[in-house]
Formats: C-alpha cells, structure tokens, sequence
C-alpha cells in the first residue's frame, strides 16, 4: 500500500516489471529475424548472364560466309572475272548486315527515347490552347523488347549521323588493320568511348572485331602457305593464355575499384607504347631504308597472282 502510495516506488516497481516484457513493448528495435513469423531475407542473386543468341548466331553466320568467300578468292587469278564477283558478294557479305543492324540499334534508341518520354498511365490530360476543352493524354509507348533494350543501353545517345560517322571510322580501322597486322581496336576502342558506349562493351567489340579480322587474314595466309605451323602454335598459345590473364586482371581491378573507366586507361597506355615502340624501331629502319634506296614504288596489283 505504501509503495502505491509512493511515487518513486512505483516506477521502480514499473521498471524491474518491464525487464521481462517483451522488447517491443518497450519501444526497443528488434530485428526482424527475432520476431515469430518473419524470416530474414535472402540477398538478392547475381543478374542473370543474357546472351544474345539471335544477335551472336546472325554474326557467325555473317564471319562463316565471310571467311568462305575469302578463302575462294585466294584460289582465283587476281581481277579474273571469277575474282571480281567474289569480292563483290564478300563486300556485300560486309555492308548489308552493317546496314541491317544499324537499322535495328537505331530503332531500338529510338523506342527506348520514346518509352523514356512518355507520360505514365492514368487519367491524365492537357489543356488545349485558346479553349476550355480537355483532350486525353496521348498513350503510353508500348513496352521495349529484351533485346530492344540491350541494344538500346549499349549507348547513351546515338544518332543517325553518328551511326554513319562510326560506320565508315569502323571500315577504314578494317582497312588499316589488314594492312598492317593489328585488329582495328586501336581504332575503334576510342570511337566507342566517344559515342557514349561502357567500357568493357567497347572492349568486347575490339575483341569481336579482332576475331573476325585475324580470322580472314589467317585463312589468307594459310592458303598461300605462308604460316608456319609450329611458331604459329606456340605464339599462338601464348597469346590465348595472356588473353586470358588479362580478362581476369581487368576484370577483378574492375569489380575492387568499381571503375570501368579502367580499361580506357589501359588501353590509353598501350596507345603510349605502341607510339614509342613504332617511332623507336620500325619507322627509324623504314626512315633509314628510304634514304638508302629512295622511296619504293608499286607495281599494278593485277599482275599478281592471287589475293
């Protein structure tokens, strides 16, 4: 009675009570894995990897047509009618499925602008100018495809200027590159950059680029002979395994550091060394040579037997 009676003695006796109860009870946070019936949840999987199947089967099918013709074309007398038709059909073999996907990247940016534009649903309206009436909202887009939207985020903002601007730098880093051994990445690498494209997606392109070049020009070569089997397996080999450490770096430097920036960085090195080392060797000897035995002329490339 005294301690009902004592108010000090009855919050004491109101504190010892809510020592047992329960945590909630008393306004402290409880996780929700310790309440009955409510589990913790799962962290979220890993994004599932999407192949393009369509995309990547239209393309080897494009390089196995390629690589066919180019390998007919080495058997036939260079500007022999029979010569000239197969260079035609590998130049269309080339600009048509070109033109085909910037037809579908285009369209896809386009869709992917519209459905990024378009007013949400609901009983939205608008006001005419210069009367009361109201008119309904215009519909929303339809929704992007799957592979609409792949291709649609390989690029912030691309154009149809753009597109034809990155078509014809692609076609002359081709042009160099079968010229001079390398796999038009050089080239290409920088463009993708520029347009807006991610990293390591630009660098999967130079990749894809240099497999479908160094390809045609191995079966050239392989033709007339000029590879030698054992060099050409044991670089080889080499290659494919620093290929593979390479990925492997990139990618782990990329997951620690959380910048795919990294690889423009990289290959702005190896645009550095490849500079030095081509100043510091061949171009001085092809200086020296000029100098020696005047610069070198060219015959009719007809007359060879070939190409």
């Amino acid at each position: 009675a005294s301690a009902a009676l004592d108010p000090q003695a009855s919050e004491h006796l109101a504190a010892e009570a809510g020592e047992g109860a329960d945590p909630a009870a008393r306004g402290t946070a409880t996780p929700p894995a310790a309440l009955p019936g409510i589990e913790e949840e799962a962290p979220a999987p890993p994004p599932k990897l999407e192949v393009p199947w369509p995309m990547l089967g239209f393309l080897t099918a494009v390089w196995a047509v390629f690589l066919a013709l180019q390998t007919s074309r080495t058997t036939q007398e260079t500007c022999s009618w029979a010569w000239i038709l197969i260079f035609v059909l590998q130049s269309l073999c080339t600009i048509v499925p070109s033109v085909v996907m910037a037809y579908f990247v285009l369209r896809a940016v386009k869709r992917f602008a519209l459905a990024a534009d378009a007013p949400g649903a609901g009983p939205e309206v608008e006001e005419a100018k210069g009367a009361d009436a109201r008119q309904p909202a215009p519909e929303p887009a339809p929704p992007l495809t799957r592979w609409e939207a792949m291709l649609s985020g390989g690029a912030t903002k691309l154009t149809a200027t753009q597109v034809l601007v990155a078509w014809l730098v692609t076609l002359v880093g081709g042009v160099l590159g079968s010229m001079l051994g390398l796999g038009g990445g050089v080239v290409v690498v920088p463009l993708l950059l520029e347009l807006g494209v991610h990293p390591q997606a630009a660098g999967l392109t130079s990749t894809l680029m240099v497999f479908f070049m160094s390809s045609a020009t191995m079966a050239v070569y392989a033709a007339k002979g000029f590879i030698p089997g054992r060099a050409a397996g044991i670089l080889g080999a080499c290659s494919l395994v620093g290929a593979a450490a390479g990925v492997l770096v990139i990618t782990e430097a990329i997951r620690r550091s959380g910048r795919a920036s990294l690889i423009a960085v990289v290959l702005m090195c190896v645009l550095i060394a490849g500079f030095a080392l081509t100043v510091a060797f061949p171009l001085r000897l092809a200086i020296q040579d000029m100098i020696e035995y005047g610069v070198p002329g060219f015959n009719s490339y007809c007359n060879r037997a070939g190409g």
